[in-house]
């Protein structure tokens, strides 16, 4: 079964992060409700709770909300405790009590499933702080526009390899 990276025992409102690896590596996220059990947002076709399938992309792809137990949801994978947006002066930390009782209010919907607009971690950050974030998105853009980035100046070069002379007074 699944494992803490860290002893500390999850709080009820927490959000859990649990490190997948398979078949790339990214993380799922839920958020603990207490009792050893998590609420969270699931692919119900994937045998492997809490895991949405790679192949959703972004229209028409459906995913049940879910009470499990944390280690079910967690199967091999290492979890840990992550409330990485407390100290961010953006987000409010909502009370646990409002965090658990809007999580198990959710339980059974159907939402849609959008890996860059509302996936996991954007469920999880919205029951805790009110709003939507995925920091994992964050990361995918900055990398994407890094390449597109260097990407361009490596066409630049192949199509421009012999950079303009810079005019001095010498040439006037």
């Amino acid at each position: 079964m699944g494992h803490g990276s860290s002893k500390a025992k999850p709080k009820k409102g927490d959000m859990i992060e649990f490190f997948r690896g398979h078949p790339v590596n990214f993380q799922h996220w839920a958020v603990y409700i207490g009792d050893g059990e998590v609420v969270h947002v699931t692919n119900d076709d994937d045998p492997n709770s809490g895991e949405i399938s790679m192949g959703m992309s972004s229209v028409g792809n459906k995913a049940e909300v879910k009470r499990e137990r944390l280690e079910s949801v967690a199967g091999d994978d290492k979890w840990q405790i992550n409330n990485y947006l407390d100290t961010d002066s953006k987000f409010k930390l909502r009370p646990a009590n409002y965090i658990v009782k809007d999580a198990l209010a959710r339980v059974g919907e159907e939402v849609s499933y959008n890996l860059a607009t509302n996936n996991c971690e954007h469920f999880a950050t919205e029951l805790r702080y009110g709003k939507r974030h995925s920091q994992q998105v964050d990361t995918a853009v900055e990398v994407a526009v890094e390449v597109a980035v260097g990407f361009r100046g490596w066409l630049k070069n192949l199509f421009d390899p012999m950079p303009k002379p810079t005019p001095t007074l010498d040439t006037f």
